[in-house]
């Protein structure tokens, strides 16, 4: 279900996607594409730049990613 963050200043949008959604691989993508109006509001590294004023973000439904469990060899 899509979800309204309000940001503040420090946010990390990794730490945001991964508290949300439980994981970061592709939820990241999502929000960044769901919200491009508001991309000035992050830096080069995700973090929340220094907000003037209220922001928020829209956190869009991101289905969960496919796991595929693949055996772990010790020894070759």
């Amino acid at each position: 279900m899509s979800r309204i963050y309000e940001l503040r200043d420090g946010d990390d949008l990794d730490l945001i996607c991964f508290e949300h959604y439980g994981f970061s691989r592709g939820s990241v993508e999502a929000v960044l594409k769901a919200n491009a109006d508001k991309l000035n509001l992050f830096d080069d590294f995700g973090r929340v730049q220094t907000l003037e004023m209220r922001e928020s973000i829209l956190l869009p439904d991101v289905p969960e990613p496919v796991r595929i469990d693949t055996p772990r060899r010790l020894f070759n």
